[in-house]
């Protein structure tokens, strides 16, 4: 069998974004099977592969393919040596990937071509909802176009298959879903980072070391071997914010802050001054206490008439800023309870 893959502008959802397009061929019966993937790691290798497998039912003794370093450590064509868990792979599944020598055109052929048939066979005339839609519709493609018979070899890849599937190794009886393993700790937001998107844990465990399992479609967070929590995975690089449904408006208030002694006394001042402790309580949030403590003492220091009416001037321009408020009284009472000119001294003779 022979793998590669191949960078494909596919609108999906309205956008129109750039897919690895991975593809695996029986080379015997010509058999083929592809899926699109955002990115292209060694992870993404083995999920693509297991899936791949597992729509032929079995695996060929080796997997032909160009010296790509997403499964080669090191070394071209007979010198090269698979990752060693790309090796570990192989292995569980009876196989052993084999790398031809650079630009031998004649050792890829048979999964070169089903590229330029995906393009101009399986795109066109398709819309994709989402890259779930894609792959889904490309499964079926692949069903279709398999029973189908092909002028360029004579032949119906199914019927072929027919005869193949004897020489293909059996599968594993269980075939576990392939598994990304991150060491983590969770931040001060009891949250767990991955790919730049981060996902919820238990406040209690903040600063606690746990271990982040990625699969195709889910993020499962560990502490000590317990499940903590099982999210859906966010897009690569998104920067999402995920969050369990238990852990919902975990910090949220259940009742709102008690007024501090500052606020009652300003309040009961006159109702300009109560609207505005309603305004420096939404900008502000919670008790806004450093901002009522700052305007509970504009109010001790300044003489009052200048107090409310620098606060009736600020409610009626929605004026939130305190340093504002503050500057207003100061020219209420500028030259009366300062005692300082109202206007710049003219300079003497004598500058």
């Amino acid at each position: 069998m022979q793998h590669d893959t191949s960078p494909h502008t596919v609108p999906v959802g309205g956008r129109t974004q750039q897919l690895q397009c991975a593809s695996l061929v029986l080379c015997f019966s010509h058999r083929k099977f592809f899926q699109c993937y955002p990115q292209w790691n060694r992870f993404m290798v083995r999920v693509f592969l297991t899936r791949a497998l597992a729509f032929f039912e079995g695996a060929a003794a080796r997997c032909m393919l160009d010296n790509a370093t997403t499964i080669i450590a090191y070394g071209t064509g007979s010198d090269a040596e698979p990752a060693p868990e790309m090796a570990a792979f192989a292995e569980r599944f009876g196989f052993r990937f084999v790398a031809h020598k650079p630009k031998d055109a004649k050792r890829s052929g048979r999964v070169e071509r089903p590229f330029h048939h995906i393009e101009n066979n399986f795109y066109p005339g398709r819309t994709f909802d989402s890259l779930e839609d894609l792959n889904g519709q490309a499964v079926q493609w692949c069903n279709t176009d398999n029973a189908k018979f092909h002028r360029y070899y004579q032949a119906i890849p199914d019927q072929l298959y027919a005869v193949e599937r004897a020489s293909l190794g059996r599968l594993p009886l269980f075939v576990p879903e392939p598994t990304e393993v991150h060491a983590r700790k969770v931040d001060t937001e009891a949250r767990a980072h991955l790919h730049t998107n981060r996902y919820s844990a238990p406040e209690e465990l903040i600063g606690a070391d746990i271990e982040v399992h990625e699969t195709y479609d889910r993020v499962r967070l560990f502490h000590r071997h317990r499940l903590l929590v099982d999210h859906p995975k966010a897009p690569f690089g998104k920067h999402k914010c995920v969050t369990a449904p238990v852990h919902e408006r975990r910090w949220a208030r259940l009742r709102p802050a008690v007024p501090s002694p500052e606020e009652l006394t300003l309040r009961a001042v006159d109702p300009a001054t109560a609207l505005f402790c309603d305004a420096l309580r939404k900008r502000h949030g919670g008790q806004a206490l450093k901002a009522m403590r700052r305007l509970h003492k504009f109010w001790l220091d300044y003489p009052d008439d200048a107090f409310r009416s620098a606060i009736a001037r600020a409610v009626e321009f929605r004026v939130v800023d305190l340093t504002h408020v503050e500057n207003m009284i100061l020219t209420a009472v500028r030259g009366d309870f300062f005692k300082l000119p109202s206007t710049k001294p003219e300079e003497d003779e004598n500058g």
